[in-house]
């Protein structure tokens, strides 16, 4: 299998994490900057596997430098019959590049991180519980914001 070149970057950093193979031009489905315009549904698919897989088993959620499509976590939380999606363990959205997003329903235990994500479209933190740090450091917003 041939490992993402990103991903294998992101592994030298965050040992837990887990690397991707390759789609297409070297990237995984997570890392190629427009696989995600294409494939809109597949990558929020494989994002909300990850993401079930991190709830379920108190793992971390590494998503460093993912590309992602619109997400709502309201639906992540209605598709696995829970209240809200509770994150026991840190959560790392660095240089992730985000369209619409909902972080709705969502409860991060632990820190959070999106130092240097980029928000392009509308993202709601509203009905989020921070209980650990958040780093916004060098975030951009480009949308609308809610917090």
């Amino acid at each position: 299998m041939a490992i993402c070149k990103r991903c294998q970057r992101i592994l030298d950093r965050y040992k837990n994490y887990t690397p991707k193979e390759v789609i297409k031009d070297s990237y995984c489905i997570f890392h190629h900057p427009s696989y995600w315009k294409e494939y809109g549904d597949k990558v929020r698919e494989a994002f909300y596997n990850e993401v079930v897989d991190a709830v379920t088993n108190d793992k971390e959620l590494i998503c460093v430098g993912y590309y992602l499509p619109e997400i709502d976590f309201r639906d992540f939380a209605d598709r696995i019959g829970k209240d809200k999606i509770i994150f026991k363990k840190r959560v790392i959205f660095e240089e992730a590049n985000f369209q619409k997003i909902n972080f709705g329903k969502v409860e991060f235990r632990e820190n959070v991180y999106f130092s240097k994500a980029k928000f392009n479209g509308i993202v709601r933190f509203l009905e989020v519980v921070f209980d650990g740090k958040v780093y916004f450091s060098r975030t951009a917003f480009m949308g609308r914001r809610s917090f």
